[in-house]
């Protein structure tokens, strides 16, 4: 099993940058549901593309975080998913923005 490091490989300006974008992002959930591991959200269609996008930077920078979008019928779901208790820390301070 490969270990992934539990570090964002943001600086601090752009991950404060990433976190503003997060807590905008966070005000238009329509839906939020937390489970041990992970943290699913809802959105409106119209902020398809804002969520899509911003999770596209988390995984990148974040790859110890299972981060997966799906399109549905009235929405947007995110789901964010670690299976280390580290990054479940992560998930924790997520979903006090939501």
């Amino acid at each position: 099993m490969t270990h992934i490091p539990i570090a964002c490989t943001l600086g601090p300006e752009k991950a404060n940058a990433q976190a503003d974008e997060w807590m905008r992002l966070m005000q238009s959930a329509t839906d939020h549901r937390r489970h041990d591991d992970a943290l699913r959200l809802t959105f409106p269609l119209a902020r398809a593309d804002d969520v899509e996008a911003l999770a596209r930077r988390e995984a990148e920078c974040c790859p110890f975080l299972a981060v997966r979008t799906d399109r549905v019928k009235n929405g947007m779901t995110l789901e964010i998913r670690a299976s280390d208790t580290d990054g479940r820390l992560v998930i924790d301070q997520l979903t006090a923005l939501s």
